[in-house]
């Protein structure tokens, strides 16, 4: 019985996954501020991919890797994902720091998108990735922050790995 509840919850939370998942880029943008300003850890790592998702995005743009390559990006990409979240943290710090941002006052206006192609190592044709860059206010004063290298893979959009940036408009 308990293997069957175990099921059941499995199947349950793969359900809400998907009715959570960000379908748009303006969503993943809205999403990305909601849980920088709420401090929120979960909903973060929700935005970001799993190993096996970029992994299957990155065959998809034809960046086929070897079976020792796959191992090696597997046993490394939870130590890149870490680097990822601790440079969102030194973001906001920044925010507080330089422009006193208090972030659980912030209030997201918009979402751009920009298109852009970036050519991995060892690969014959560039990738298309967007940009997506995320305007708030806070106190009466417009911010933005960029996030490089957004993706979408099964119509479920990810922040890529790429240090995001905080500018004052």
């Amino acid at each position: 019985m308990k293997l069957f509840k175990g099921l059941i919850l499995v199947c349950a939370m793969g359900v809400f996954t998907t009715a959570q998942a960000q379908k748009s880029p303006e969503e993943l943008g809205e999403l990305f501020l909601t849980a920088v300003k709420e401090n929120d850890s979960n909903k973060l790592n929700a935005l970001i991919p799993d190993s096996e998702t970029l992994l299957a995005f990155s065959k998809k743009m034809g960046m086929n890797k070897t079976q020792s390559e796959m191992d090696e990006f597997n046993e490394k990409y939870p130590g890149r994902v870490e680097k990822f979240l601790q440079q969102i943290e030194e973001m906001k710090e920044k925010g507080v720091e330089e422009y006193g941002i208090n972030w659980n006052e912030v209030t997201f206006e918009k979402t751009v998108i920009e298109n852009r192609e970036i050519n991995p190592p060892n690969q014959k044709k560039p990738v298309k990735v967007k940009d997506l860059t995320i305007s708030f206010n806070y106190a009466n004063e417009s911010f933005t922050l960029k996030l490089r290298s957004a993706f979408d893979y099964k119509k479920i959009w990810y922040v890529g790995g790429e240090k995001p940036q905080l500018y004052d408009r």
